[in-house]
């Protein structure tokens, strides 16, 4: 909206539409950037299928999209689960993320898990076995792009545990404090202190999980708790949101013209090590220019959408209960399309663009015909009604 921050409505239950479509999108990129992992350079180290585009561009888009979308994510989910607590209490907090998060994850790894693992061993037999694959040792089973809801579990239970401590030992006093900085534009320059601090526990300055187990790796798990957080915070004081607004532009160009090219660097400098030690000075840049990516673009992306998409839209709200769904299924579809376009003699930037666009409708007619308004719908979204049962009630109502 023209002429100055958008006014956020405090009335008792708001629905956050910027923050909700925020979170959609966090989700959605990560279909962007699993279909481009295997025309990038990564491909071959850990992917099930892979070629030998090594795309620049789809590298930097990769590179780009990861640096900030699970953290966005994770904050959002810190912001949403305090909004739940807050309005329906701790038992129905529990039972609502046990319906929407625990079934879920469950019952993807006894189904989505098992046909990922029959890709990857079927990509080791199309393609020439990969030596340089780290293979991992001991008690391992995979999650592959389902770790985040083992972790987002485990960030609940965290919460549960230690909101009746903050309250025991006074944490509201720090009320001010959190304002201020909620306030304050050099916001992302403050949170990128600890969270640089926080990612020296993941070697090489990656934020994701590295061997992507059952068991949570204590690095990112704590990494991404930190924006979790920053995230139940954040609700905490939402009545300061229109102010994170005002400044989306400007932190947005710092990441975007100083940030970006430090730490494209940097990356570039830790994979041409071939093994050897990282300089002090590399892991230093490293690190500091990761953590201040990552949150600048947070920031400034959640001030984006508070002042262009904080309104109602029937169409957000879609692609936001769908956005779940795509993503718990989209990657054995994406792969089983990579691997029967490897025969194809086309450009990889155009088998990526294929994948994506041919994938994603697909998934997305799946959703609405077979999921949306079936059991499997109401366990991801809630219940919905389909268009024409709303018509009928509004017919009826009317009458």
């Amino acid at each position: 909206m023209p002429g100055g921050a958008t006014k956020l409505a405090h009335a008792p239950g708001p629905r956050y539409h910027a923050l909700d479509s925020l979170r959609a999108i966090a989700m959605l990129l990560g279909l962007w950037l699993h279909a481009s992992i295997p025309y990038t350079p990564f491909g071959p180290k850990f992917w099930a299928v892979h070629e030998d585009t090594n795309s620049e561009p789809l590298l930097f888009s990769l590179m780009f999209i990861h640096s900030f979308r699970m953290q966005l994510f994770f904050m959002m989910a810190g912001f949403f689960a305090h909004l739940l607590v807050s309005r329906r209490g701790t038992r129905r907090f529990i039972r609502n993320r046990s319906l929407r998060v625990l079934a879920p994850f469950a019952i993807a790894m006894v189904t989505i898990g098992p046909a990922l693992l029959v890709l990857w061993i079927l990509g080791e037999i199309v393609q020439p076995p990969n030596t340089e694959r780290p293979q991992p040792s001991g008690f391992f089973i995979p999650t592959f792009h389902l770790w985040f809801l083992e972790y987002l579990l485990f960030m609940y239970a965290g919460m549960l545990l230690l909101s009746p401590l903050a309250r025991f030992l006074g944490i509201a006093r720090l009320a001010p404090l959190s304002a201020w900085l909620i306030r304050a534009p050099l916001l992302p320059i403050v949170l990128a202190v600890p969270a640089a601090g926080l990612l020296w526990l993941i070697p090489g300055w990656e934020s994701g999980p590295l061997k992507g187990g059952i068991v949570p790796e204590p690095g990112p798990l704590a990494y991404y708790s930190f924006f979790f957080a920053f995230g139940w915070v954040l609700f905490s004081r939402r009545d300061l949101l229109d102010t994170l607004a005002r400044w989306w532009i400007p932190q947005l160009a710092i990441a975007l013209v100083v940030v970006t090219p430090v730490f494209l660097y940097a990356h570039g400098r830790l994979d041409n090590l071939d093994g050897a030690p990282v300089p002090l000075q590399l892991d230093l840049i490293g690190h500091a220019s990761a953590a201040l990516l990552t949150c600048l673009l947070t920031i400034a992306f959640t001030g984006m959408f508070l002042r262009c998409f904080n309104r109602p839209s029937r169409w957000g709200r879609y692609i936001s209960d769908a956005s779940y769904w795509l993503y718990l299924v989209h990657l054995p579809i994406q792969i089983v399309a990579s691997m029967l376009l490897l025969a194809l003699p086309v450009d990889g930037h155009f088998k990526f663009l294929l994948v994506l666009l041919v994938t994603t409708p697909l998934m997305l007619l799946v959703y609405h015909y077979a999921v949306r308004y079936t059991p499997i719908g109401w366990m991801l979204n809630g219940k919905r009604h389909h268009p024409t049962h709303e018509a009928v009630l509004e017919c009826s109502t009317a009458t």
